[in-house]
């Protein structure tokens, strides 16, 4: 939607700048134009088939127009959560602060490589998504246990707000790194070091 949004208003801004510059270089032609459009409707408009037209497209601008606000207005809605407080204030927060908060605190973890949360909006509640890469030695029960903790003690104790259902929690683990066998070692070809000592023949003709 983002995108969609960024689209339709450089269309608009660059038709909108080419009318502008049109009505500034030939002003006279763009009036004879705009009058002679209005006359033809002014002829078509009794027309029954023309009319009939002109409602349908007119309807299904508005039914784009209707479904573009929606759309914004739901989007803005599910980009805040509802801070549940005691008193009277009607507080929301950012589900981009919320995740940013999660993240700082479980990036804390020792056995954690990187953690990118993804809060989702329900109004009332948010639902938690964690992805996790981890180091191989993480026990994965203790740290995914311990990840839950803590975005419950920061969602629901800190920021006031509920956690719908449980957190999800996406773990990808590296293996131990592979140790060669004897067979390999032994395969390998045997390097000598340079030796540092001077041979006898160079230091007599020295």
């Amino acid at each position: 939607m983002n995108i969609f949004n960024r689209v339709v208003m450089i269309i608009l801004i660059i038709a909108l700048a080419a009318l502008s510059i049109f009505f500034l270089v030939r002003p006279m032609d763009t009036l004879n134009y705009a009058a002679a459009t209005v006359k033809v409707l002014q002829d078509q408009i009794y027309d029954n088939r023309f009319f009939t037209y002109l409602v349908i497209g007119g309807a299904i601008f508005l039914f784009v127009l209707l479904l573009l606000f929606v759309l914004e207005v739901r989007r803005a809605h599910f980009r805040i959560a509802r801070v549940h407080t005691q008193g009277k204030s009607d507080t929301w927060l950012g589900i981009q602060s919320i995740a940013k908060t999660l993240e700082f605190h479980i990036d804390e973890l020792p056995e954690v490589r990187s953690v990118k949360p993804k809060v989702v909006s329900r109004g009332k509640d948010i639902e938690v998504f964690v992805d996790l890469d981890v180091s191989p030695k993480a026990n994965i029960v203790t740290l995914t246990e311990q990840v839950a903790q803590i975005c419950s003690n920061i969602v629901e104790t800190q920021l006031g707000l509920k956690i719908h259902n449980k957190v999800t929690i996406h773990v990808s683990q590296e293996p131990y790194p592979r140790v060669p066998s004897a067979a390999e070692v032994k395969g390998q070809p045997v390097t000598t070091p340079p030796s540092s000592s001077t041979p006898a023949s160079e230091s007599k003709e020295g």
